[in-house]
């Protein structure tokens, strides 16, 4: 396992108010400390949804919506009639279906969530391997909002408003901008004949 620290900056005019929808922190907190669990290199954490449905949820960079896994969570949510959400990107890279829940509160630490839209796919959890310890993933909807600290010793993650950019020591800042959920940074290359790109 690789020991590191990672912190994810994303500027943007969030305030510590809470939005119709999205996350933030509840005042007067500055910043939520979160326990997590390694699970074959995963950071997996807890979380609370609509007051009452505990789940564990892997935190995932590259996912957009907090999805969960398994048909049992089509009974405690209401869904929407829109038709069958399809994507891909997880376990054998095949298309899955999903249905939408939409209007969702959630609770991660301090972190408080409202509004959020939950996607079930009820085929067949692909965490089995982690014997039901793992129900889905998040990602995006945290790293939209919040600096991001992961800290694997301490085994937290910590949340703080994103308008805190705080140069710390060791770090190097690299300015980044978000493009359709994605974040990129610009860089030049240069070339073995001594051009340069941007």
């Amino acid at each position: 396992m690789t020991l590191f620290t990672a912190v994810a900056i994303v500027a943007s005019s969030y305030t510590n108010t809470k939005p119709s929808a999205g996350f933030y922190l509840l005042p007067p907190n500055q910043k939520a400390t979160i326990s997590f669990v390694f699970m074959e290199n995963l950071v997996v954490i807890p979380v609370l949804i609509n007051d009452s449905i505990k789940v564990n949820l892997i935190l995932d960079t590259g996912c957009r919506n907090l999805v969960l896994f398994g048909k049992k969570f089509l009974k405690e949510f209401m869904m929407t009639q829109a038709r069958p959400i399809q994507f891909s990107g997880l376990g054998s890279g095949k298309a899955v279906h999903g249905s939408l829940s939409i209007g969702n509160s959630i609770v991660i630490g301090e972190a408080m969530g409202v509004n959020i839209p939950v996607v079930i796919v009820p085929q067949k959890n692909l965490f089995t391997r982690f014997n039901g310890q793992v129900d889905g993933v998040i990602g995006f909807d945290l790293f939209s909002r919040f600096e991001v600290e992961i800290n694997p010793i301490n085994k937290q993650v910590v949340l703080s408003m994103a308008e805190q950019e705080i140069q710390r020591e060791n770090f190097t800042l690299i300015k980044i901008k978000v493009e359709d959920c994605r974040p990129v940074v610009e860089s030049i290359v240069k070339m073995e004949d001594g051009r340069s790109e941007i």
